[in-house]
């Protein structure tokens, strides 16, 4: 089965002046070269993969506001045609034609073409699906970043933390896979649920031993219906005290009332009888009255004079009886005082009895609640100590899984490691002496023209190990950058080109960027696809590849627009 993908056309349009480069590729080895620097050989390696998603280092000068790029490539068998424009990407296959805006939809499109899928933990912690960049880091040699011990070929990796990211080399060997993200999510998932019940079952130790120690300062067979029976029945003394106590008021305020009345009365006879008595003694004093009209003198009778008395006597007898009257009263009064007293300091033991009573049956509710809280919180503490144990076995089972990745990455980075010293011999590399432990990430730095080799070595080793590991894999172009650099000498330049084109023994299609090739590679290269750039520097899209290529540009343009549809 053919399980490799294949760049087959690059055009990089400029709509503004346009101006276009297009190259053709051939599944094998493919080199771009020149007589001179800044050609554009660079700018079309760096196109390839950003075609495809990756984010790469391209220089100010290109302008990438104005220029769109199309890629046509083969992915075993199907062809398949990549448009980007910015943060837009288009693809056509066949007659559908899907649109991208953003790197996680891509991501899953891609995995689903290259059968493979990477899951890396985020900065915030969650597994998600890598950007499609970290499907061709293997893949890549940059010019000026990727001859560094850090390999550092693309742009925006940083979105991952460096010793979580280092896993996506290990899922293209296919020791890892979707479900090592999926358990590794899960794993973060039981972790955070992990320290929530055990936030729980401490914040229930703390309030059931408070509780506990409160409880020892009350009676434990205490009967709340008792004490209940007891506060409702003082209650009610309390109620009916107050009511007859009410009853005595009333019954002063109308006392008092009739005694006030009776004083009243009394005042008015006692203001009539002084008008009598006066009336009485001038009467006496005179033996006649003075007509005020004629002023003739009458004689006052004996019958008005004895009507006076009988008056004043009779005013005295009601006197008398009233002042009896208002004794009765007055008694009375005193009796119920002397009763409304009595009541009034029974009213008040009542009442002493009742805040008694009260405060003791709150205490006794609160001595419940606390019983109830404690038993809610028992069964909670119960509830989540079982929940917590049914995590652990699952963290467990999760865990052993997780160590038998363990040990294959461990497995793969010892096979490594013999690749990598190997190579690293075959490369004119030797003086770099591996440490025992080696990583596949593991960096490696070298002085002068020596890091170049090195870096070869290491991709040469990955993918090896990689037609090791699966030989079902899809196998993405090799691309690298300027491989003669870093001033190497001559000899070094000759073996590494030839390494490249014919030891490397990869079914993957390879391009290399390389300046003045012809010069160097003295071995018959009818195998080998060379594309020679002849342009001006800083020159590489041209009216005359847009004129001869228009039509081609045209057409995918078409698809461009239609995919807005």
């Amino acid at each position: 089965m053919n399980s490799q993908m294949i760049f087959k056309k690059l055009i990089i349009f400029d709509y503004e002046k346009k101006k276009s480069k297009s190259i053709v590729f051939d599944k094998g080895i493919n080199v771009i070269t020149s007589k001179d620097n800044q050609l554009g050989k660079s700018t079309i390696m760096k196109s390839l993969y950003y075609c495809l998603g990756g984010e790469v280092f391209f220089s100010d000068r290109l302008n990438l506001k104005t220029k769109i790029h199309f890629l046509e490539i083969n992915v075993k068998n199907d062809d398949y045609l990549f448009i980007r424009n910015g943060k837009n990407i288009v693809v056509k296959h066949k007659e559908k034609i899907y649109k991208f805006t953003n790197m996680t939809e891509l991501s899953i499109f891609l995995s689903e073409l290259f059968e493979f899928k990477i899951m890396l933990e985020s900065r915030g912690g969650e597994y998600v699906v890598a950007p499609p960049v970290f499907n061709f880091l293997p893949y890549y040699v940059d010019q000026d970043r990727g001859w560094t011990p850090e390999l550092n070929s693309f742009d925006k990796l940083d979105q991952f933390i460096k010793n979580k990211r280092k896993f996506y080399s290990y899922y293209h060997l296919s020791v890892l896979n979707e479900e090592f993200g999926k358990i590794q999510a899960q794993k973060k998932e039981l972790e955070i649920h992990k320290d929530k019940l055990n936030d729980n079952i401490k914040n229930s130790r703390s309030l059931l031993n408070y509780i506990e120690t409160t409880l020892t300062a009350y009676e434990r067979e205490i009967n709340l219906d008792s004490i209940k029976l007891e506060y409702e029945t003082t209650l009610s003394k309390y109620k009916k005290y107050s009511y007859d106590l009410n009853n005595l008021r009333k019954y002063l305020l109308n006392l008092n009332e009739e005694v006030y009345k009776i004083d009243i009365i009394i005042k008015g006879i006692d203001t009539t009888q002084s008008g009598h008595e006066k009336a009485l003694k001038k009467i006496k004093k005179s033996s006649g009255i003075e007509c005020p009209q004629c002023h003739s003198l009458f004689e006052v009778q004996s019958k008005d004079i004895f009507k006076i008395n009988y008056n004043i006597v009779d005013l005295n007898s009601s006197k008398i009886d009233l002042i009896n009257l208002k004794r009765e009263i007055t008694d009375k009064k005193q009796k119920v005082e002397r009763e409304y007293s009595t009541l009034k300091d029974r009213l008040d033991e009542i009442e002493r009895e009742k805040l008694k009573s009260k405060y003791t049956f709150d205490e006794v509710l609160k001595f419940k609640g606390m019983e109830e809280t404690k038993q809610k919180l028992t069964s909670e503490y119960i509830e989540n100590s079982d929940e917590l144990n049914a995590v652990k076995s699952e963290m467990d089972l999760i865990n052993r899984k997780l160590k038998e990745w363990d040990h294959d990455i461990l497995e793969a980075n010892s096979l490594y490691k013999e690749m990598l010293d190997y190579n690293l011999h075959l490369f004119n590399a030797e003086e770099n002496k591996l440490p025992d432990k080696v990583e596949i990430d593991h960096k490696l730095s070298s002085s002068g023209s020596g890091q170049v080799r090195v870096n070869l070595a290491r991709v040469y080793s990955f993918l090896q190990l990689k037609e090791k590991k699966n030989k079902e894999h899809i196998r993405l172009p090799l691309l690298i950058d300027s491989p003669k650099g870093a001033e190497q000498s001559g000899d070094n330049s000759k073996l590494v080109l030839s390494l490249i084109t014919e030891k490397m023994e990869l079914p993957n299609q390879i391009i290399i960027a390389t300046i003045d090739f012809e010069s160097f590679y003295d071995i018959d290269s009818h195998n080998i696809n060379l594309i020679s750039l002849n342009n001006p520097r800083y020159g590489v899209l041209s009216n005359e590849d847009y004129i001869n290529n228009q039509f081609e540009i045209d057409r995918y343009f078409n698809v461009y627009w239609q995919s807005y549809n």
